[in-house]
């Protein structure tokens, strides 16, 4: 598949714009699932992938600030206790799900 995308991507422009179209989509869609599933690793990982896109499109603050959150995320372990760290990493204590019920009321 990956070859098949490089090829098209040499051949045509459109096929270019919308293989760089799906391959944003996909990178929301991980990043939504990770923060549903509490996926610490997964989260940061689309957030330093999101950030070429924020530049691209011109989107300079949130580009600025997502490289800002990134590092302060990865220096929580050296300014967390470990078990609270374990908590915030493992047990999807970064991420707030609500149910349909709370978004009412907030």
């Amino acid at each position: 598949m990956d070859k098949l995308q490089k090829d098209l991507d040499t051949e045509s422009r459109t096929a270019k714009l919308w293989i760089n179209y799906l391959l944003q989509c996909q990178m929301m869609r991980l990043f939504i699932y990770a923060e549903r599933t509490g996926d610490f690793e997964l989260y940061l990982y689309c957030v330093e992938n999101m950030i070429p896109i924020f530049h691209a499109s011109g989107h300079m603050n949130y580009a600025q600030s997502s490289r800002r959150y990134l590092d302060t995320m990865r220096e929580l372990p050296a300014t967390m206790y470990e078990d609270q760290y374990k908590k915030y990493t493992q047990k999807g204590y970064f991420t707030k799900v609500t149910s349909s019920l709370e978004w009412r009321f907030l």
